[in-house]
């Protein structure tokens, strides 16, 4: 038998698919996470209805670790809507950064508290930005301890970020000096050295931890997947021939909002353009973005079927990820993506979509139009994605059970 794993897991990443993995190859020791559905999350939502948006509510209450043993499961609830209420405060993103550490920090610690789950473990599997404390505690000290690193390192990010902003200032709110960059670098550093194998989603993270002189020799790639089926069957094409263009994640610069907003305005007549997610955008961002996008705002996890089913292609243009689970989840729709090589996606340029040049408006039109004027391609690429194993997640369970054991 393989080692017994205790997952320390803010948030429902990827619909708990790290402890569903493990629990299903009889790996996992517990789940330790900050707040997900459970008999006493009603009782707290109506105590804190007037702090947030309803949508974010109901996110929160979609938040269902089904597949992992109730017995298994360790939260902290209250730790959990203090991280709500202030990432909702958190007006720039100096402060965004600051509430990264603030949760990361205390949750890595009230983890490391739990003696009777950690000696009943002998691995710990937890995620960049909250695991120091843990990896640190005197009780982890002969865990084997893996950290699963979701996206390129900070300072790769902020790179990024700040040549997106040179290319379309106004667009966000400026990534000013960062107060709180080095503290976060930090962070990263810290739970590199004391780590044993680090998990990348991506070549893009594994060679973006490299730049940053991290320990590349740690890092394994393991493309993530997707539970397959349950998507509607697409709608029929526009009444007017024109391709439908969906776009998934937040709406900012990190997820390249400027840049679809661009698409879209040279394709205006030759394709409809929709957007899910919550915007991060200045006043004159979202102004611009509205003109030529449908913004949808955030939309819960149970209806987001309804999105893919709607659209015949998938556009992602994001400037840094780790490996976005949409396109897999668009994959599995049978929606071909067009990305680019920071979005860290599955896609096999010209088989189950297309990879551009980050930052290319010319590339990603072309690619649309090429579509637009070749139904046969597009139902090719259609047939390919939604045919694929590999973004599965069983092919992911196999992936991350292996690079476990390795």
């Amino acid at each position: 038998m393989g080692r017994r794993v205790l997952v320390a897991q803010l948030g429902a990443r990827m619909h708990y698919a790290v402890p569903r993995v493990l629990h299903a190859a009889d790996r996992l020791g517990f789940l330790c996470t900050d707040i997900c559905a459970s008999r006493r999350l009603g009782w707290l939502l109506a105590r804190i209805r007037t702090l947030m948006p309803l949508a974010h509510l109901e996110r929160l209450a979609c938040r269902e670790p089904v597949g992992v043993p109730p017995a298994a499961i360790k939260t902290f609830d209250f730790l959990g809507i203090r991280h709500f209420v202030k990432r909702h405060r958190a007006t720039t993103f100096d402060r965004r950064v600051g509430t990264w550490i603030w949760i990361g920090s205390r949750f890595a610690s009230a983890v490391a508290t739990q003696r009777d789950f950690l000696q009943q473990s002998d691995a710990i599997y937890a995620f960049n930005g909250a695991a120091l404390e843990l990896f640190m505690s005197p009780d982890a000290r002969c865990h084997f301890k893996v950290l699963e690193q979701t996206i390129a390192p900070f300072a790769v990010e902020l790179k990024l970020l700040r040549e997106i902003e040179e290319r379309y200032p106004g667009w966000q709110l400026p990534v000013e000096q960062i107060a709180n960059a080095n503290r976060f670098k930090e962070r990263e550093a810290g739970e590199w050295e004391l780590a044993d194998r680090i998990i990348c989603a991506s070549a893009f993270v594994r060679e973006s931890i490299a730049e940053c002189g991290g320990p590349a020799h740690k890092c394994v790639v393991v493309p993530y997947g997707v539970k397959r089926g349950g998507n509607a069957r697409p709608e029929p094409r526009d009444a007017k021939g024109m391709i439908r263009v969906l776009t998934v994640g937040q709406v900012g610069l990190r997820k390249g909002a400027p840049v679809l907003h661009d698409v879209a305005k040279r394709l205006r007549g030759r394709a409809v353009f929709r957007v899910v997610g919550a915007s991060v955008l200045s006043e004159q961002g979202n102004r611009m973005m509205a003109e030529a996008v449908n913004m949808t705002g955030v939309v819960p996890r149970n209806a987001m079927h309804e999105h893919y089913a709607w659209a015949d292609v998938f556009l992602l243009p994001s400037v840094c990820e780790g490996s976005a689970t949409v396109t897999y989840e668009a994959l599995n729709a049978g929606l071909p993506v067009i990305c680019t090589p920071n979005a860290g996606a599955p896609v096999q340029d010209g088989f189950n979509g297309f990879i551009v040049s980050n930052l290319d408006v010319s590339a990603m039109v072309e690619r649309i139009e090429e579509l637009c004027d070749d139904q046969s391609r597009l139902e090719q690429l259609s047939a390919n994605a939604r045919n694929s194993d590999y973004t599965s997640e069983d092919a992911y369970g196999e992936r991350l059970i292996e690079a476990l054991d390795r």
